[in-house]
């Protein structure tokens, strides 16, 4: 292929992601007709990932499902680079065990149909009256005792600018949960902090609409948690389940419908 024709190419490929999803190699192929009569699946995968390892490339590759999108998805939800060390600060502080969620899988929906409706990350926590035969002893009394489901959406700060539009998000897309959380992941290395003005601003949004705030503090060299900053900012109240909303989240998103029947 000369070199102006792979330039081109290129091209192509970088204004259809622009405007589009993640996508893998195959639905980018079949979505670009005039790429069938220009180069092979097998040839346009390797030009794909060759494109996405060049430093100043606007094509970029998720290592995570083997998907490739512009860059400038990756600026804006990059967040998602953050999911696993939530989910391991969730582990080993709060006993919840998680999954991460992608909504790339949910059902196709006309724009704007999806919108703040998945969460990022839920997850359970057991409680020790699982043990020693508590629940049975509770039967008897007639007292209730059991795991706790946790929804969270997960964002890289959390300014004046934003608070309330990650707060209802959250609340939309997590209001069905036992708890659910906005979790703001801080760069320990900039310094950066959540003031304590939008902390107040939260914190009075939560008393009317139960959302809690966690905050996690990471290094980006190696996105390990620190200890020291790592907590629970604003608490939410344990809240009743909303099982309408999660037999809709059932149907329409495949993954939360395997990690619920796989809580039982």
């Amino acid at each position: 292929m000369k070199k102006e024709d792979k330039q081109e190419l290129k091209t192509q490929v970088e204004n259809f992601l622009e405007y589009s999803d993640a996508l893998s190699i195959y639905q980018i192929y079949d979505r670009i007709p005039a790429l069938a009569g220009v180069v092979s699946k097998e040839k346009f995968g390797q030009l794909l990932d060759e494109w996405a390892k060049e430093k100043d490339s606007l094509i970029k590759k998720d290592p995570r499902d083997n998907r490739y999108t512009h860059k400038i998805h990756i600026e804006n939800t990059h967040e998602t680079v953050y999911y696993q060390t939530v989910i391991d600060w969730l582990r080993n502080n709060l006993n919840i065990e998680c999954t991460e969620l992608n909504h790339q899988t949910a059902n196709r929906a006309k724009k704007g149909i999806h919108q703040w409706r998945f969460p990022d990350i839920v997850g359970i926590r057991k409680t020790n009256y699982f043990e020693n035969g508590i629940l049975k002893v509770a039967s008897l009394t007639g007292q209730k005792y059991f795991s706790e489901i946790v929804s969270l959406e997960v964002k890289k700060d959390l300014a004046k600018s934003n608070l309330r539009s990650y707060f209802f998000e959250c609340l939309s897309n997590s209001g069905w949960a036992n708890r659910r959380y906005v979790v703001v992941v801080l760069d320990q290395e900039q310094g950066s902090k959540i003031e304590d003005e939008v902390i107040s601003e939260f914190r009075k949004l939560s008393l009317r609409y139960p959302v809690g705030l966690i905050q996690i503090k990471t290094v980006n060299t190696n996105l390990s948690y620190e200890k020291e900053g790592s907590s629970i900012i604003v608490d939410c109240p344990h809240q009743d389940l909303d099982l309408e909303i999660m037999n809709d989240l059932c149907v329409c998103l495949g993954e939360f419908k395997s990690w619920v029947e796989s809580l039982e």
